[in-house]
């Protein structure tokens, strides 16, 4: 009687663990199937998946014209960390995380949700180590020569004048997003932007 118990405990808290991240069905017809593969072989051949690291990530919305249209982009580090996705899905052996947008023009606009510790527990159990953890934040320092050509400036103590950079970044992505726009039917699509 104890065995029973036991497989539905282990049951009942694998399901809870998994059930806080909603599984999107998104490669659900041949069109999209064969659009999520064309951009797979272009990343691969783009050298974009090393080392076994990186998930595909997809910002879904419908145009004016009510065509589902896909912003699709690869990443590498835990970015997902900051804003969690809707939804993911799996591509044979890849991770998709699916973010969903309200917006109908070319720049969908992902609404920033409050962290939730029980769907980030299930992101980071789907994901794994399929990403690498991006260091924190750090304040960086450059040397100021006020002109060039003139040679570096020194305060009173003899030292190079240091001008702070806070919280210094990379501003621009990876320039590997495309847009993936399907027709009205579903009969065809249309890569743009792929580099």
């Amino acid at each position: 009687m104890k065995k029973p118990s036991l497989i539905l405990l282990i049951f009942l808290f694998s399901y809870n663990a998994f059930s806080q991240c909603q599984r999107a069905f998104l490669l659900n017809n041949e069109v999209k199937l064969k659009a999520m593969r064309e951009y797979a072989s272009r990343a691969t051949s783009y050298r974009l998946i090393s080392n076994g690291k990186g998930i595909f990530k997809i910002i879904r919305y419908f145009d004016t014209d009510q065509r589902e249209n896909w912003l699709i982009d690869f990443e590498v580090d835990d970015a997902y960390r900051d804003n969690l996705p809707d939804a993911y899905a799996y591509y044979i052996d890849e991770v998709i995380i699916i973010y969903n947008s309200a917006s109908t023009h070319v720049s969908p606009n992902v609404t920033v949700k409050p962290h939730d510790s029980r769907q980030f527990e299930c992101f980071q159990k789907i994901i794994q180590d399929r990403v690498y953890i991006r260091p924190p934040a750090q304040d960086k320092y450059f040397e100021f020569d006020g002109m060039e050509g003139r040679p570096l400036t020194r305060d009173s103590t003899g030292a190079f004048i240091k001008r702070p950079v806070p919280n210094h970044s990379m501003i621009n992505g990876s320039g590997t997003e495309a847009w993936i726009i399907y027709e009205k039917d579903m009969s065809g699509y249309r890569i743009n932007k792929m580099y």
